[in-house]
């Protein structure tokens, strides 16, 4: 996944946040278990990701994009996001 892609899946502002399309290239990296109730979510939700993402499932109260920025590093750039992703490598989620 591109650094765009990440932020625009992850943070809040975006668009296509949860974006199906987005999930369905990292689904093969989740468990079996992270897949079956990701698909049972997007189901419930007509796969619609902004509605997953703006649920009860996730504390929004204070969910700000430039704060997440500032506070985790491998979103500051994307030589940052990059290394990251290197070191975290082929890992199950």
């Amino acid at each position: 996944m591109s650094f765009s892609e990440f932020k625009s899946f992850f943070l809040i502002d975006s668009d296509i946040t949860f974006s199906y399309e987005i999930y369905q290239k990292i689904r093969p990296k989740l468990s079996i278990v992270s897949q079956y109730f990701f698909d049972k979510l997007y189901l419930y939700f007509s796969f619609d990701g902004v509605e997953i993402r703006h649920s009860v499932l996730f504390n929004n109260s204070n969910d700000i994009s430039e704060l997440k920025i500032k506070n985790n590093i491998y979103l500051k750039n994307e030589k940052s996001y990059l290394q990251t992703r290197k070191n975290i490598g082929d890992k199950e989620i």
